[in-house]
């Protein structure tokens, strides 16, 4: 739901962690689904990583 999620996307972007859907997507914390959150650097590998798979 919606309220599970608000709260941490907006500590992740007060702190400059990057936080998207698992394929890099624009976050909507309105739509369900896996997210991916990280610095930039981890966020951007773990994104590589997982387009190889």
């Amino acid at each position: 739901q919606p309220w599970d999620v608000a709260a941490g996307a907006l500590l992740c972007a007060e702190t400059g962690v990057v936080l998207t859907r698992l394929d890099g997507t624009e976050l909507d914390v309105r739509e369900p689904g896996s997210l991916l959150a990280g610095t930039p650097s981890a966020h951007a590998e773990m994104l590589r990583r997982l387009a190889e798979a």
